[in-house]
């Protein structure tokens, strides 16, 4: 190629260059900040008291188990009709009907003695009726009283296990909860922000916090990172918010 091509080639590829540098556009990556926030609130004393009670019954049958666990249940409402509570209050949840699989007799075999004969208890040749009662807006008076009556005659009358949960978690302290934590976040973020000497700009994300990574136990099956909760009871009646939230920075 003569000296003139080689010239006109040049300026060509220059073209061609300079035309592809305009084209591509040189994006910086956007500058974030990622932090946990927490949050806790507590339900006020004029959410009243939760009361649980779960009853179960056993049988071959299903339908007899069914029809023992209502005779249980007609037993508690009178025991409760008794205390002054009436049916329209009671709130019944959980219905189940269930036998137990063949993972249980699995992991009872592999849990006995080695060489030891395998007896199965009776209970895995039978169905299990149960469910769940709740009284709800109770006072802590209320909530006592029915406690102490249970206790005395409901274990005769089929309550399997009852427990005061106390002031009743709604929506609303979730909520409280959740804004405490979102503003934990914001907090945090900005205080390390000015640090760098930015300012905190919208929120990008928000989302549960991520799973905490866990080290195996000799011979455990099945371990692997913990997934924490966005929402835990701490107490009766309060609950902590954790949330994972990311801010853009300017």
């Amino acid at each position: 190629m003569s000296r003139m091509g080689w010239a006109v080639f040049a300026a060509v590829l220059i073209m061609a260059l300079a035309a592809l540098l305009a084209a591509v556009r040189i994006v910086q990556p956007a500058r974030t900040i990622t932090v946990l926030g927490e949050g806790v609130a507590k339900s006020t004393p004029s959410q009243g008291h939760l009361l649980s009670i779960s009853l179960t019954a056993r049988d071959t049958n299903a339908a007899a188990a069914w029809s023992k666990l209502g005779g249980e249940r007609r037993r508690v409402l009178a025991l409760l009709a008794a205390q002054g509570v009436s049916a329209s209050a009671v709130r019944w949840q959980n219905l189940d009907v269930s036998k137990p699989s063949p993972l249980v007799v699995q992991k009872l075999q592999l849990a006995r003695p080695p060489g030891a004969k395998f007896v199965p208890p009776a209970y895995l040749d039978e169905y299990t009726a149960s469910e769940t009662l709740q009284l709800t807006h109770l006072s802590g008076a209320e909530a006592q009283k029915l406690s102490q009556a249970i206790l005395n005659e409901g274990v005769a009358a089929g309550v399997n296990t009852f427990q005061d949960q106390g002031p009743e978690v709604s929506a609303q302290v979730r909520i409280r909860a959740l804004e405490a934590a979102l503003f934990d976040a914001r907090t945090q973020a900005a205080a390390q922000a000015g640090k760098l000497g930015l300012g905190l700009g919208p929120v990008l994300r928000v989302a549960p916090p991520p799973a905490v990574p866990i080290k195996p136990f000799p011979n455990a099956m099945g371990n692997g990172p913990v997934v924490r909760p966005m929402f835990r009871v701490l107490a009766p009646g309060k609950v902590a918010a954790t949330v994972e939230v990311t801010f853009a920075l300017r």
